[in-house]
């Protein structure tokens, strides 16, 4: 399946459905699925995705993000998960992300959710 792809951009399509963990088990340096209608959760196999730009911006993220997303730290520079109507939790471990440059969770309220989060170290 495209094993040379790097760059996947598929925002502002209007599509719907769930997005399979595989794409984030996939060798991709940035993920654009922004401005879709998915419905999914991050996967715990994410912490193995080498991606540096991770944008899910308004679609329906459920549940929270991974812990091991702090393994990310090396690769990850920006993380968007705008308007997404989060359900879940940011874990603590999003403090490690020692390169992350860009992170945007604005309006990220579904009318339940409420963060867990200690941001300390960013």
């Amino acid at each position: 399946m495209l094993p040379s792809l790097k760059y996947l951009d598929i925002r502002f399509n209007e599509l719907e459905g769930d997005v399979p963990d595989a794409l984030f088990e996939l060798k991709l340096d940035a993920i654009f699925i922004n401005n879709n209608k998915f419905r999914f959760s991050l996967p715990e196999s994410i912490d193995e995705s080498p991606v540096s730009v991770l944008v899910i911006a308004n679609n329906d993220l459920r549940g929270c993000f991974p812990s091991g997303l702090a393994k990310m730290a090396s690769t990850l520079t920006e993380l968007i998960i705008m308007n997404s109507s989060l359900t879940g939790c940011l874990p603590p471990e999003i403090g490690l992300l020692k390169n992350l440059t860009v992170f945007d969770a604005f309006w990220c309220d579904s009318g339940e959710n409420m963060f867990v989060a200690d941001l300390g170290k960013l």
